[in-house]
């Protein structure tokens, strides 16, 4: 998913913001998208031959999923940048679509439980910490998309994936153990 976005975050961000990047910092994307696909492509190796069939389907959905994540993340930046809305206002708007979809989700399939224990079953510090964290990086990709952008961005994601694997392997293994 990560690697179907780099590029066109990178051509949106020409395209609708104007941002010029020089051919050092194209190569650079192109390098770090290898990257990405490399790393990632254990995942994906040793299936058999009926999950082959899908593959085609696969990359087309990825390919799409990237594409409107690219231009999703670029028109964002667009609208922070251009209107002059603080992080904590644009938050706040965004969780009017956010919030109303996830409580028809949970009513849709947890109504009985909802009902019986209350909407907050099952929170415990754990679950709270999880929240806070979820926020704070909320909050910190806002400050990342209105003090840089999408491009750089996407460039830290990705190395961040690079670098999660590549530091997982010592802790791990070089494999995922499948059971």
């Amino acid at each position: 998913g990560q690697s179907f976005k780099i590029v066109p975050t990178a051509i949106f961000a020409a395209v609708l913001l104007q941002q010029k990047l020089a051919a050092t910092q194209w190569l650079s994307l192109l390098v770090l998208v290898a990257g990405v696909v490399l790393v990632s492509r254990s995942k994906s190796s040793s299936h058999g031959a009926a999950e082959q069939g899908n593959q085609l389907i696969g990359v087309l959905a990825s390919s799409f999923g990237g594409l409107s994540s690219a231009f999703a993340g670029v028109y964002f930046e667009k609208c922070i940048k251009q209107q002059d809305v603080s992080i904590w206002g644009r938050n706040l708007q965004l969780s009017f679509f956010g919030l109303p979809l996830s409580i028809a989700y949970a009513m849709v399939n947890d109504s009985a439980v909802i009902f019986v224990d209350g909407p907050m079953r099952g929170f415990d510090m754990l679950t709270w910490g999880v929240v806070l964290l979820q926020v704070i990086g909320g909050l910190v990709v806002g400050m990342v998309v209105k003090y840089t952008n999408n491009v750089l961005k996407n460039f830290a994601n990705a190395v961040s994936v690079i670098i999660t694997v590549l530091l997982s392997i010592p802790l791990f293994g070089p494999w995922p153990l499948y059971k």
